[in-house]
């Protein structure tokens, strides 16, 4: 798992109901972002990442994050 800070771009958080994406957040360089539930739990989520203009950024892993 890992949280992600955008240092260019902007990347869009979204989620698929009923075949229509739904868009829940964009982020824009500094922000931080993550799919926070499988960040937590570890498990998968529904919540999907992706970059809709070209996007440079940081990853850092959960543990690396927590410390």
């Amino acid at each position: 798992m890992h949280i992600y800070v955008l240092r260019e771009g902007i990347v869009r958080a979204f989620i698929n109901v009923e075949g229509q994406d739904r868009t829940i957040r964009l982020a824009y360089a500094p922000d931080m972002i993550a799919v926070l539930d499988s960040f937590y739990t570890g498990a998968a989520s529904r919540l999907n990442l992706q970059c809709v203009k070209s996007s440079r950024v940081w990853a850092l892993k959960k543990a690396d994050f927590m410390n």
